[in-house]
């Protein structure tokens, strides 16, 4: 019991968080921004450049 207690913790801090900055309904384009202390416009920019090769 104490391990699922310990899982449950550890969702609750690092899941839950994204899964709540989700698209909902209520605001389609979901609030990772925010989670991620960036702008929208940081972030749809990011979508666009290129990734770096190995």
């Amino acid at each position: 019991m104490a391990e699922l207690r310990r899982i449950y913790e550890v969702a609750k801090r690092e899941l839950l968080p994204f899964v709540e900055a989700l698209p909902a309904r209520k605001n389609p384009q979901g609030r990772f921004e925010e989670l991620l202390g960036i702008s929208q416009r940081e972030l749809s920019a990011q979508a666009w450049l290129p990734r770096p090769r190995d």
